[in-house]
C-alpha cells in the first residue's frame, strides 16, 4: 500500500506543487528526471503523470485532470494531498523557491546514491581514493547548505 510509508519532505513538496497550477510546470520538470524519487508513492505519481500527459503539464484545476491518470492509488494520494492543502489551518503556502529548494535536495540525493553505487562497483580505482573522499566531502557540504 502506497500510503504506509511517509513521504520524504522534498518529494512531498514536489507532489504538492503539482496541485498548484502556477507551480505545476516547475514540478513537472522534476517528473522528467529519472531516478529522482526514492519513495514508491512519488515514483508511482511520476509514472502515472508522464504516461497520461507526457512532457506537458496539464493546465486547470486538479479536479479536471486527476481522473485522467488512470491509477486509483495515485489519484487518491494526490486527492488527499489536495484536501490537506485546502484546509487553511496550518497550511503554509508553497513558493517557487521552495520547489526549487526541494528539486536541489532531490538532485543532491540522487548524486550521492550514484556516487555510492560507483564506489561499491569499484569504479574509482583510477581516480585514487583521496579524490573520491574529497568529492564525497564536497557533496556532503553542499547537501548541508540546502
Amino acid at each position: 500500500n502506497m500510503k504506509s510509508a511517509p513521504l520524504p519532505g522534498a518529494e512531498k513538496m514536489i507532489l504538492e506543487a503539482l496541485l498548484i497550477e502556477e507551480l505545476r510546470p516547475l514540478a513537472w520538470e522534476v517528473l522528467d528526471e529519472s531516478d529522482i524519487f526514492s519513495s514508491p508513492q512519488a515514483t508511482a505519481v511520476q509514472l502515472a503523470c508522464l504516461e497520461a500527459f507526457g512532457d506537458e503539464a496539464p493546465s486547470g484545476p486538479v479536479s479536471e485532470w486527476l481522473g485522467q491518470l488512470g491509477n486509483e492509488e495515485v489519484e487518491s494520494l494526490l486527492g488527499d494531498l489536495a484536501l490537506q492543502r485546502e484546509r487553511p489551518i496550518g497550511v503554509v503556502p508553497i513558493r517557487e523557491q521552495d520547489v526549487i529548494g526541494a528539486m536541489n535536495i532531490l538532485v543532491q540525493k540522487r548524486r550521492q546514491i550514484l556516487l555510492k553505487r560507483q564506489r561499491l562497483e569499484g569504479k574509482f580505482e583510477g581516480e585514487g581514493v583521496r579524490d573520491f573522499t574529497e568529492r564525497w566531502r564536497q557533496l556532503k557540504d553542499a547537501g548541508r547548505d540546502a
